[in-house]
């Protein structure tokens, strides 16, 4: 709430007449702005981790497409893949069943997971997104007894992730220092929250990757 109230004035502020005339006030208003939502997204990350691990966070389960969600969020993350060059696909497999889940946190965890493919693949890369039903095989290596699931997967063409930082990448704040060298940092919070997420609906998360060969999260 303290946080929404300073978000409140500086937009109220943006908007005085004086502020319009003042190029430099309005800049430095927009970037606070700017600074505050992104701690904002922090803090609600943060909480809701804090729910998923303790149980607290009630799924809102309700029947849905997955290829209908999936095009939802690559749709939205088109413009920044042209933005830095990268080219974005997006397959969904024919017959591929619905499924009942939280369609918020479906959202937000695709969305996580896509947005870091697109932030650590360098211009003239590759993202694919990709849906298929799961094979009993899959099924059975990730979760015996399950008999039914849908694959998604999130693949890029990267420079990967060092196999001694593949269980790292799903702990809270855990960066991998190689990404960090080369200026590409994140909160290390995103993949955590997709974790929690995929295992509170009785799911599975992994990791392929090499170093210069790209990462696969399904």
């Amino acid at each position: 709430n303290p946080l929404m109230v300073i978000l409140a004035a500086l937009r109220t502020l943006e908007r005085l007449p004086a502020v319009q005339q003042d190029d430099r006030c309005r800049r430095y208003l927009r970037n606070a702005g700017v600074a505050g939502d992104e701690i904002l997204r922090l803090v609600t990350g943060l909480l809701d981790i804090e729910k998923l691990e303790s149980g607290a966070l009630a799924l809102q389960r309700s029947p849905f497409q997955v290829a209908d969600a999936m095009h939802r969020v690559v749709e939205s993350n088109r413009i920044l893949a042209e933005v830095q060059e990268i080219s974005l696909t997006v397959t969904c497999a024919p017959a591929v069943p619905s499924v009942l889940a939280d369609l918020e946190l479906f959202l937000r965890t695709l969305e996580n997971l896509l947005a870091n493919a697109i932030k650590f693949t360098p211009a003239g890369g590759a993202v694919r997104v990709a849906c298929r039903a799961a094979t009993a095989e899959e099924l059975d290596a990730r979760l015996a007894g399950v008999a039914a699931g849908v694959l998604i997967e999130v693949a890029d063409n990267g420079p990967g992730i060092p196999e001694n930082a593949h269980a790292m990448v799903f702990e809270k704040f855990g960066v991998v220092e190689s990404r960090r060298l080369h200026g590409k940092v994140s909160s290390g919070l995103g993949l955590a929250f997709c974790k929690l997420v995929v295992t509170a609906h009785g799911g599975a998360l992994w990791l392929e990757s090499k170093e210069g060969e790209g990462s696969r999260f399904a």
